[in-house]
């Protein structure tokens, strides 16, 4: 999943909760506590002072228990950007492609694999569609793999055609 996704639900998931306990509890919590106030100041003289409400608390505890869940998601992206990565079954030169991928960042192995997924040619408008990456990024990315000549990169049409190098496909 990508990293903006999972953020930006724990984020939403967040406000709608905070939304909610403040739609739910504010109004009872708000009309109460002037009256108490005025009728205290009356009675005794004295300001009214509320107790800890346990709707506020259970309002606090869904508002926290948010704020942490949310934390917990980010501290767990940052730290485990993709525990799982598609497993590539290699016929041949197993140490050679483990030593060129274990060089390659995360965005340019999941390019790599897209690649291996269509046979080694694919067009660049449609790895950057299915790897979730900008275009330009995805550019950028496919530049330094033909630097490195990894791939090879041939005009067509609007777009790029993007050819994983002999020496590199699997069979």
């Amino acid at each position: 999943m990508n990293k903006m996704f999972l953020f930006s639900s724990f984020l939403i998931s967040g406000i709608i909760g905070n939304f909610i306990s403040f739609i739910f509890f504010g109004p009872w919590l708000f009309h109460l506590t002037p009256w108490m106030q005025d009728m205290m100041k009356r009675m005794m003289g004295v300001t009214y002072i509320p107790p800890l409400n346990p709707l506020s608390l259970v309002s606090f505890i869904l508002s926290f228990s948010l704020l942490i869940t949310g934390l917990v998601g980010l501290i767990y992206l940052a730290l485990f950007p993709e525990i799982k990565n598609k497993n590539l079954n290699f016929t041949q030169n197993d140490k050679v492609y483990k030593v060129i991928l274990s060089t390659l960042t995360f965005e340019e192995r999941k390019v790599i694999e897209i690649l291996l997924a269509h046979k080694g040619i694919y067009l660049q408008k449609y790895i950057s569609k299915e790897t979730g990456l900008s275009r330009l990024k995805t550019h950028r990315i496919i530049k330094r793999l033909a630097d490195r000549g990894i791939v090879t990169v041939s005009p067509k049409g609007n777009t790029n055609e993007v050819k994983l190098a002999e020496w590199f496909k699997l069979n």
